[in-house]
Formats: structure tokens, C-alpha cells, sequence
């Protein structure tokens, strides 16, 4: 009696279940792209932001914009899913992760060639995937150029933890 209690059993389970597994990848798709979605327009809007391009041109000079831009970048990399954020000068090859100078970018230095690539492209976001050893994470990179008209002035963007949206 346990057996024919359990062969329907199981047929139901496999037949729902297969039944469901379109509706789940569905879902996780639409996850990712709504997430891939909100990197695209937190990276422009960082990228775009007035106060952004005028201390770029400025060469980081003025200390006042320089704390709100570089508190905005904090507050973007602090959304969910959000991991990042960085700002990276054309000028100055300054490299800016969240409110903190990491660095001084070089075209001599095959590590820093993202940002040359990006600042020369003609698209104005480009996108990077990057796995972390040290953190052991996977990051999407969303690398928006920073423009004064139609001159690239630097980089600007935010990292989306795909460890997160997978795991979401």
C-alpha cells in the first residue's frame, strides 16, 4: 500500500515540478535583467551628474564638490545588489572607489588598460565582468564614460554583485 501511495505521489511532484521549471527560469531571467537594468541607470546617472563633470574638469580641485560627488558614489554603491562604486579621472588618472583615492591610473601599466580602452571606445557604457580572488566574488562592472561634450574626461560606474543576484 506504501508503494501505491507513493508512485502517484511522485508522479505529481515530477509532473508539477517540470511544469514549474519554465515559470522559475523565467522569474530568475527577469531578476537579472531588472538588476542588470539598474546598474545601466545608476552608472549613467553617476556618470552624467553635472558636479561630477565639473570637478573631473576641474581636476579635482574644488574640495566642496569633491565631497558631494564622492558621497553620491557612496550612496549609489550602497543600494542593494550594489557593491561598488569608482571614479577615475582622464586628466589626473586619479581612481577614486567610493569616497577613497585607490590610485593613479598609467597607460604603461597593462592592469590600468580597462580604463584606456573604455575612455577610447566609442560606446559611452561598457560593460566588465571580473572575478575577485581576493574577495572571492563576481562582479558585473558597469563602465560609463564621463563626458564634456563629445570628449571622454574620465570613467565613472558601479559594480553589481552577480553572487548576489545569482544567490537572489
Amino acid at each position: 500500500s506504501l508503494l501505491m501511495g507513493i508512485i502517484p505521489a511522485r508522479g505529481y511532484i515530477q509532473e508539477n515540478f517540470y511544469a514549474s521549471v519554465g515559470n522559475i527560469v523565467d522569474a530568475s531571467k527577469s531578476g537579472i535583467q531588472t538588476e542588470i537594468a539598474r546598474g545601466w541607470e545608476v552608472s549613467l546617472a553617476l556618470a552624467r551628474n553635472p558636479f561630477l563633470v565639473d570637478w573631473l574638469l576641474g581636476d579635482e580641485r574644488n574640495a566642496a564638490t569633491g565631497r558631494k560627488v564622492l558621497s553620491m558614489a557612496v550612496e549609489y554603491a550602497s543600494r542593494a545588489g550594489f557593491s561598488s562604486s569608482f571614479i577615475a579621472n582622464r586628466s589626473t588618472g586619479s581612481f577614486y572607489s567610493g569616497d577613497k583615492l585607490i590610485n593613479t591610473l598609467s597607460d604603461s601599466n597593462a592592469d590600468d588598460s580597462w580604463f584606456f580602452d573604455v575612455l577610447d571606445s566609442d560606446a559611452e557604457l561598457s560593460l566588465n565582468l571580473d572575478y575577485n580572488e581576493q574577495l572571492q566574488t563576481t562582479s558585473l562592472w558597469f563602465n560609463t564614460q564621463v563626458r564634456s561634450g563629445r570628449e571622454a574626461i574620465g570613467v565613472a560606474g558601479i559594480a553589481l554583485s552577480l553572487d548576489k543576484v545569482v544567490s537572489d
